[in-house]
Order: structure tokens, then sequence, then C-alpha cells
């Protein structure tokens, strides 16, 4: 469940911020966790620490209340490359196996 990516730090940011109808604007690697600068509609801009703990412990809590997989969001299928023929291209996750559901713990 080590697998994060920015938009995961960005978007629990928002959430951490409290920030209704917010965004992440800018997200870099620090070593504590993600330096994420989040916004309000007004333009305010905050910084918000996410830690790997932080991320576990939202992680479990989403496969927790829906059951699906926390890699793939539930869809089976995970990130696996980006060019500019052929977009976002996917893979089956390998977490799951692309059921889409958390794995058995």
């Amino acid at each position: 469940m080590d697998s994060f990516s920015f938009g995961d730090a960005g978007d629990l940011g928002v959430h951490r911020a409290g920030i209704e109808n917010g965004e992440w604007i800018s997200c870099e690697v620090a070593q504590e966790g993600f330096k994420v600068v989040v916004s309000d509609v007004y333009g305010t801009e905050q910084e918000v620490l996410i830690t790997l703990s932080d991320l576990r412990e939202h992680a479990k809590t989403f496969e927790d209340s829906t059951g699906n997989c926390w890699e793939c969001k539930g869809s089976g299928e995970a990130f696996a490359s980006w060019s500019v023929l052929e977009g976002v291209t996917y893979q089956v996750c390998d977490r799951c196996k692309g059921k889409g559901l958390r794995p058995r713990r």
C-alpha cells in the first residue's frame, strides 16, 4: 500500500486543510513526506505537510469504508504510462490483480 502519488497527497492536503471546493496547486517530496500547497476559491494559499503515516491511514480508511483497492480506487486498472500519441495507458492493478477489491489482510 506504499505506492502513493502526488494526487493522493494533494487530495488529502485539501481535505486536511478543511477547504471546501479547494484545490491543491503544488506538491513536492519532503524528508517528512509531501509538502502540499492548497488554495481556496479566493486564491488564499496554505501549506500542509502530509506524512507517509497520514497517507497509509487514509488508504486504510478508504479500503475499510469502500471495500475497494486503494491502488486502483476500485477500477482494477492502474496507471502504466503516458505519451503524446497514446495518452494514458493502464495495466491490471498489481495489488488487487484486476478485481478492484481490497486484498485480504
